[in-house]
């Protein structure tokens, strides 16, 4: 079985790759609109559009923003919880 010191560093290389690939610096108004269907699949986009819009356009993020932002957390959320759940007693030998 696979435990967590066994991917460490595999998660550190995917997590610095997954912010790379995050608009998190670039206004989104800046992406190639090619591009943007690409960055929508990215579950931190509508996080950061919650940040940006207020920052880069002064102005309040649309629903559809907020309620996609709320969703993937709740998703996440509920995801860590079953999993956690379901880890508790082996959790600790695994670390």
């Amino acid at each position: 079985m696979v435990s967590f010191r066994d991917i460490e560093h595999l998660i550190t290389v995917i997590l610095r790759a997954w912010v790379y690939l995050s608009p998190a610096i670039l206004p989104f108004s800046a992406m190639p609109d090619e591009l943007l269907p690409w960055f929508k699949l990215n579950p931190a986009f509508y996080l950061l559009q919650m940040f940006n819009s207020p920052i880069t356009l002064s102005e309040f993020p649309s629903q559809q923003t907020i309620f996609m932002a709320i969703g993937i957390a709740l998703v996440s959320f509920l995801l860590s919880v079953l999993t956690l759940s379901r880890f508790k007693d082996e959790i600790v030998f695994r670390l």
